[in-house]
């Protein structure tokens, strides 16, 4: 026995990194006889020398939060750090609601536990329990919890101090969690972020694993931090391109979205690994990448062609989560790419999952197919409105915290659903109330304020529903401002087409270049015809153009009533808005007007105006004057 106890004693002083307080040993037999050896020495050395210690087994066993919580309540006396960290693993392998775990006295405890023994943690147990807390932050964005905030606190703390000594894997894993935490009070992410990113730039020679490159160049892009380390990082990624699995291109890509940085070098070395690996990519990592390149404005044909065969692939497997699907169809829309293969199976697949899409999905597929001006069937038509309509009423109702995105995302598709001619009217009379613009006029851009505009517009001209809530005088004119700035360059094909037509019609005084209306839209060029369609000097027997601020206080909802009542199609002459269709117009390599095109000329039509419209793609074939002013006469007198 002294022997054996000698040999213990040996290997046990041989194996020892730290103190920590004195457990339970393997059975009450052996621990009664060395209860002087264990007294002194800690538990993680006596697991070394054992396998089956009975708290780390009993852990790995549990299957629930409450459980685990549960078990540490009664034997954290006995908990060194390799238990403190299968404890938040285990936590984080089960957890449903962290906001509910951060409430719990027993996880306060574990936290406050952690946050003692933080500096005895070796670097791969405190890169697991950053690891554990970065995944209650991303569960749940609403951080609560003393003890959890104030270990969250020291980690940074310890983070910097422990820098130099990591790894580049454990680095760059590091540079994640940071990232994750930023939704904690009173942490100043971006400081640490830039300490460690020195470190990294320290090292770039040794930064080979693409692993390590993706999520360091994440990290950086989040808060845009570090431009000269992140060109460098962008660097060592083309030289490594080659090992670059799915998910690393997928994090590449999305960091140079959020970084707004158009490497074309990189951006052209991902698409050779891209059609590389085509066949192996994820869903998800395809979502990912598509989204990247609309944001970077990336348009490769092929990359893009493959992009819609996979997804149509996945949709079929149902292998793709509502969000991927939209982020596909958005990034589609974005560059418009026009697909109405692709975009009838993202509806198609609506139908059948609409519940487990969430209003951020709904909202970025309503908006995509109104910016590409899609016409679903008649069997979709009918029943994808009433869903999308009630779920974005239900949402506006509710009173939980609503975030910036929220009211650029309700704006943005309660005009689309204008563009395809869906006028429901509680949601828009809601869009419009004075409450709902109150609260997002800080939250929204120009884009959202002249979409607003549009869609009063659209109630007064097309809804026909006179029970809908239209904009106050205030905002109709705060609105109006935002809606009606004039462009006062002229395009390159325009500037091509206005020589055309001032020759044709005999000099300028009979037409009007840049109209602004008083109804927001601006018009490229206006004629007259008489009621023998002739045409007619159009600066004696039209008012002159107003100006921007007349524009303001001219944009009443009664002059709309009234022009819309007497329909402005004159007896004695005809109004000629001639627009001038540049690509910007027209979804990618097709014919096919976008949305925004599309609602202008139902409303100036409904205003009085004929709308004669000359696309590009017809311009570009007139090869002399000959050809020129046949074209013209056709387009404004046949």
């Amino acid at each position: 026995m002294v022997r054996r106890m000698s040999t213990i004693s040996i290997v046990i002083n041989k194996k020892i990194t730290s103190w920590n307080s004195s457990i339970r040993c393997l059975t009450d037999t052996y621990t009664s006889k060395h209860e002087h050896i264990l007294r002194f020495y800690p538990r993680t050395i006596i697991t070394d020398l054992f396998q089956d210690s009975k708290l780390q087994d009993e852990l790995h066993r549990l299957t629930s939060c409450s459980a685990v919580l549960q078990y540490f309540k009664q034997n954290r006396h006995y908990y060194d750090t390799p238990a403190i960290i299968t404890t938040f693993l285990k936590l984080r392998q089960n957890i449903d609601n962290s906001n509910l775990l951060y409430h719990q006295d027993n996880f306060q405890l574990l936290s406050k536990m952690a946050y003692q023994k933080l500096t005895l943690f070796s670097n791969d147990e405190f890169i697991s329990l950053c690891t554990s807390l970065a995944a209650f932050v991303n569960k749940d964005r609403h951080i609560t919890g003393k003890e959890l905030i104030q270990l969250t606190n020291r980690i940074h703390k310890n983070a910097v101090q422990r820098y130099s000594s990591l790894n580049n894997s454990q680095l760059s894993h590091m540079a994640w969690c940071l990232v994750q935490y930023n939704a904690i009070p009173n942490l100043d992410n971006k400081q640490y972020l830039t300490q460690l990113a020195a470190i990294a730039e320290h090292r770039m020679k040794t930064l080979d694993d693409p692993v390590h490159i993706a999520k360091l160049m994440w990290s950086l892009s989040k808060d845009r931090l570090c431009p000269d380390i992140f060109q460098q990082l962008q660097l060592q990624a083309i030289e490594n391109i080659n090992k670059f699995n799915p998910v690393s291109i997928s994090m590449v890509c999305y960091s140079l979205a959020l970084f707004d940085v158009r490497s074309e070098q990189l951006l052209t070395a991902i698409e050779s690994r891209m059609l590389a690996i085509i066949d192996i990519l994820d869903p998800q990592s395809i979502a990912n990448i598509a989204w990247a390149f609309a944001k970077l404005n990336w348009l490769n044909d092929q990359i893009f062609t493959l992009i819609k065969k996979r997804t149509l692939e996945s949709i079929t497997k149902r292998a793709l989560r509502p969000q991927s699907i939209t982020n596909i169809i958005w990034a589609f829309a974005s560059i418009s790419f026009d697909d109405q293969e692709l975009f009838t199976a993202a509806c198609r697949h609506f139908l059948l999952n609409h519940h487990h899409y969430n209003v951020n999905d709904i909202c970025q597929l309503i908006y995509s197919l109104g910016k590409m001006n899609f016409k679903p069937d008649s069997i979709i038509r009918k029943k994808i409105f009433p869903i999308v309509i009630r779920q974005l009423e239900n949402r506006i109702n509710q009173h939980d915290p609503r975030p910036s995105k929220f009211y650029k995302q309700l704006i943005s598709a309660t005009w689309s659903l204008i563009i395809m001619e869906q006028f429901p009217p509680r949601l828009i009379s809601q869009i419009l109330s004075d409450s709902f613009i109150e609260d997002a006029t800080r939250h929204i851009s120009h884009i959202e304020a002249t979409q607003l505009f549009q869609i009063d517009l659209a109630v007064m001209l097309e809804s026909g529903n006179p029970s809908i809530q239209s904009l106050s005088l205030g905002n109709k004119r705060k609105f109006l401002q935002a809606f009606c700035a004039v462009n006062t360059s002229l395009s390159s094909l325009e500037q091509k087409v206005v020589p055309a037509v001032h020759q044709f019609v005999g000099g300028d005084k009979y037409y009007r270049l840049q109209v602004a209306t008083p109804f927001g839209y601006s018009i490229d060029i206006e004629l007259i015809l008489d009621k023998d369609r002739n045409l007619m000097p159009i600066n004696d027997n039209l008012p002159t153009p107003a100006s921007k601020d007349d524009n303001i206080e001219m944009k009443i909802s009664s002059v709309i009533t009234q022009v819309v009542s007497e329909s402005i199609t004159y007896a004695d002459y005809e109004r000629i808005a001639i627009e001038i269709d540049g690509p910007i117009h027209f979804a990618y390599k097709s014919n096919r007007f976008l949305g925004h095109s599309i609602m202008k000329t139902r409303h100036l039509s409904l205003l009085g105006w004929r709308v004669v419209r000359i696309p590009y793609y017809e311009w570009n074939e007139l090869k002399n004057r000959t050809e020129i002013n046949r074209y013209l006469q056709e387009k404004i007198f046949d």
